[in-house]
């Protein structure tokens, strides 16, 4: 990758099963558009500002949401309710069309949140 990297735009691509952005590999990343491809899992450890991740079949999805300010998950309609991110320490999430209209609810928030049956 180049040097001073910052926006990385994957998008429409054939990309499918997993990727992995291990910490300090691309350290000038600030945003990732993986949209529209068919991921089912995405771990992602650099703290990134904004993921786009919509129109994928993402079953799992791991960020480090250390910086992150902007969340696209939209239109992945195999996504669960229940999420190893935490959705409320993120400023902006889009989520259309997952976990069928249930909310998100990360690791910290699980032991708060208990879904009516």
């Amino acid at each position: 990758m180049p040097k001073g990297l910052e926006k990385l735009n994957l998008s429409h691509n054939l990309y499918c099963g997993f990727i992995l952005i291990r910490k300090n590999t691309i350290p000038s990343l600030k945003e990732l558009d993986m949209s529209h491809n068919d991921l089912q899992a995405v771990y992602i450890h650099e703290a990134l500002y904004r993921i786009l991740l919509s129109y994928n079949d993402l079953t799992i999805a791991c960020f480090n949401h250390e910086n992150l300010r902007y969340l696209d998950i939209s239109y992945n309609l195999h996504m669960p309710s229940e999420v190893c991110f935490e959705p409320t320490q993120i400023d902006t999430v889009i989520r259309e069309g997952v976990a069928e209209g249930e909310r998100l609810v990360g690791p910290i928030s699980v032991r708060y949140y208990k879904p009516i049956k």
